[in-house]
């Protein structure tokens, strides 16, 4: 069954219902109501400060309820380490049964209000879109599909950093469970409208693209203004048109060629996972000459490596939290049509996932040129050794003009050290002119017209 939630966090409730009363936390205030839950402002007294605690509403509490209210807790817990995961502090029963998780509070409006209320620009979108992303990665290499990702679904700390929250109807990826639960219609993939599917990590990375479309848009990919509206409406145009234009001059084309391909009808045609479409528009930071954002993700490792870090036995399987090497746009080459994020990066080695080269052949061409470049110098010094005689011994050496390349050569660089060898090689007159004594032993090369000091 499909339920048009509200996205933007504004609450269409009549009122909320009365905070239970929780042993160590005194109540503040509401923060918001959903159709599952209440979300309250209360203070912890042991350590002292203010938290969120999400509250199962007495309409959820059925079997069903309880047993997602339940794997909600374990999915934000395997999660918590997550810096742009809400934090998960507690999770208990109230004394009237009523579940309820304590996470940590985040202050500021959710990007849902914010979006509906003002034109967010584009380098904090790009920021917050990756930051995001870099969550949606983390969890699905833990096996967990969020399926819920939306505006009023992230919120903002105090330090103004997103955090994702709300994993509800979450799952497991092995589970292989149908849509048979609540969706949020505006930013849902058309698959998720057959109840005879399962979803699979394509379908976060569509609501990614529609979660990113709406921060710049201020509305839902497919969402008319002024226009029919209704569930029935959205849901038809989800499964049969294509999203409008985003209309805003400072959304580089790329970009919105990225967002376009994210939201494609068919799930092959996305960007194969979270963290590729993560680092294109890390990719499109770079072109804009906008610090790239941060990217981090949650990645196994071995029983062995842990070992080595840890006086203590392994377990099975650890996770560490590591960040990721910028791509620049020119290695992502976008091309008219939604691009193959396939050339975007290699495969995955020993957990690893590595970014293509943007030029893979150039640090070659370059040591060979400088190689080449060297060998000729070489052998012009050992002629004009030659030409002097054959009673002095010549030890020709490595002319100082041979260095090692960088790293990463920029064109100009490149293009110096690709350049024709001078005339004149440039290497200093070898010692066969001198006797030992300061004098012309009268072996020397003698000058040639044009060639010597005096000309003709």
């Amino acid at each position: 069954m499909c339920e048009l939630l509200v996205g933007w966090g504004v609450s269409t409730s009549s009122g909320p219902v009365a905070a239970p009363q929780i042993d160590g936390y005194e109540f503040r205030g509401v923060l918001g109501m959903g159709g599952f839950s209440t979300v309250y402002l209360y203070e912890q007294l042991r350590p002292r400060r203010e938290v969120a605690i999400k509250v199962l509403t007495t309409a959820a509490l059925t079997a069903e309820g309880r047993r997602r209210f339940e794997i909600e807790s374990d999915l934000m817990a395997a999660l918590s380490a997550h810096p742009y995961i809400v934090t998960i502090h507690d999770a208990a029963i109230t004394d009237d049964g009523s579940p309820y998780l304590v996470m940590e509070y985040y202050p500021g409006a959710n990007l849902g209000l914010r979006a509906r209320s003002e034109r967010i620009g584009l380098a904090e979108v790009l920021q917050v879109g990756i930051h995001i992303a870099s969550a949606v990665e983390s969890a699905h290499r833990i096996g967990i599909i969020h399926r819920d990702i939306k505006p009023a679904n992230v919120l903002t700390s105090r330090y103004n950093r997103p955090g994702l929250s709300d994993f509800g109807v979450s799952t497991s990826a092995s589970t292989g469970e149908h849509n048979e639960v609540a969706l949020s219609i505006p930013w849902s993939p058309p698959e998720a409208f057959d109840p005879t599917l399962s979803l699979d990590f394509r379908a976060d990375v569509y609501s990614l693209g529609a979660f990113i479309y709406s921060l710049l848009c201020g509305r839902a990919p497919f969402e008319i203004v002024g226009g029919d509206n209704t569930l029935e409406a959205v849901t038809d145009r989800i499964l049969n048109a294509d999203p409008q234009a985003i209309g805003r001059e400072d959304v580089p084309a790329e970009m919105e060629r990225l967002l376009m391909q994210a939201m494609a009808r068919n799930p092959d045609l996305r960007p194969g996972s979270a963290l590729a479409l993560a680092q294109t528009l890390q990719a499109v930071e770079l072109d804009l000459s906008l610090p790239p954002s941060q990217i981090d993700v949650m990645e196994e490792i071995s029983p062995s490596a842990a070992a080595l870090g840890s006086d203590s036995q392994a377990e099975p399987t650890q996770l560490r939290m590591v960040t990721l090497t910028p791509v620049t746009l020119a290695a992502v080459d976008l091309p008219a049509q939604p691009l193959d994020h396939t050339r975007l990066y290699e495969p995955v080695v020993d957990g690893e996932t590595v970014a293509i080269d943007q030029h893979p052949r150039r640090k070659p061409l370059v040591l060979l040129a400088a190689l080449g470049v060297g060998l000729l110098v070489l052998l012009a010094g050992m002629a004009i050794a030659r030409a002097g005689g054959t009673d002095t011994e010549v030890t020709p050496s490595i002319p100082s003009t041979i260095s090692t390349p960088t790293p990463t050569p920029v064109a100009s660089e490149v293009a110096a050290t690709m350049a024709p060898t001078p005339t004149t090689p440039a290497v200093s007159e070898p010692a066969a002119n001198t006797n030992g004594n300061g004098k012309n032993d009268g072996k020397g090369p003698k000058d040639k017209p044009g060639k010597g000091p005096k000309g003709r």
